[in-house]
């Protein structure tokens, strides 16, 4: 056994095992830098994530806060967008009474032209040859002068014709506004005029046409007035018709009632008369003549 123990190569072998060792160092070695080489790495990658990160945190807040900015700037909007509807609106009605005052102030300058009436132009700034017969109305749609009336004058007086109609453009409208803004009347001169008027015979002539207006009718024709009224009442209003009729009108009233119609002066009385086909009388009868007229009437009333 000890022969073949010293008959065995053992330097080799253990040359064999150092050499193996070395190159298991060395290996060892290079693994502990390519490690520490990628630690260095990984760091540096970590590193960069973190940058990155940190730097879409602050892109997220920069993107939150100009969100933030924008629906500002849209609730501004919508507001300047709002108020500038409600602008607009306000200047169409304002632009609408100007139309419409401009084609008043043509219309009054057109009737006094029409009714021979003298403005009380000063010089050089219009005259009632300068004013346009033209007749402009205002549409309902569009506020706009649309109808248009040729009239034609003659030596002894103005008059209007109705049959040529036309829709003028918006241009000669304005043309006929554009020359009447140029006109300017003496207020003074017309204060002076309505001075000279005699207001005392106008309120005169007035009250007399007033009162020919409402003159009361000759004849009034009554259907059961008396219909809702108790007895009381019913004979006030008989009374006051029985005064009225004696001298201002005459009345002829339709009644059921006894109240009512014993107070009449005459009475017309309409019955059917039995038989195969019903037939219609009638009778007058002047309450007048009886002398006993009235004590029927304090006994019905």
């Amino acid at each position: 056994m000890v022969e073949f123990e010293r008959s065995r190569d053992t330097v080799g072998h253990v040359e064999q095992v150092k050499k193996r060792s070395y190159i298991f160092r060395r290996c060892f070695t290079n693994v502990s830098k390519k490690e520490k080489t990628k630690n260095i790495i990984i760091e540096d990658l970590q590193n960069e994530i973190s940058e990155i990160k940190d730097r879409l945190l602050d892109q997220k807040k920069k993107i939150e806060f100009q969100e933030r900015e924008i629906a500002d700037c849209r609730k501004c909007v919508a507001q300047l967008n709002k108020d500038y509807n409600e602008q607009r609106k306000h200047l169409q009605l304002i632009e609408s009474d100007i139309e419409k005052l401009r084609m008043d102030q043509h219309n009054y300058f057109r009737t006094a032209k029409l009714n021979e009436i003298l403005l009380p132009f000063p010089s050089n700034s219009g005259s009632m040859t300068a004013i346009l017969l033209t007749e402009i109305t205002l549409s309902d749609d569009t506020n706009i002068p649309i109808q248009s009336t040729t009239t034609t004058t003659t030596t002894d007086s103005s008059t209007a014709s109705n049959d040529d109609r036309n829709y003028p453009s918006q241009l000669e409208t304005k043309q006929i506004y554009d020359i009447e803004d140029k006109f300017e009347l003496n207020y003074k001169r017309l204060h002076d005029d309505l001075k000279k008027i005699n207001y005392e015979q106008v309120n005169k002539e007035g009250k007399s046409l007033i009162k020919q207006i409402f003159k009361s009718a000759p004849l009034f024709l009554l259907d059961e007035v008396d219909v809702a009224l108790d007895n009381t009442n019913i004979g006030k209003v008989a009374d006051f018709i029985r005064e009225q009729s004696a001298s201002k009108f005459q009345c002829i009233v339709i009644s059921l009632k006894e109240q009512f119609y014993s107070r009449a002066g005459a009475l017309i009385a309409i019955f059917p008369k039995p038989g195969d086909c019903i037939t219609s009388y009638c009778f007058t009868l002047d309450l007048n003549q009886f002398d006993e007229r009235e004590n029927i009437a304090n006994r019905c009333g």
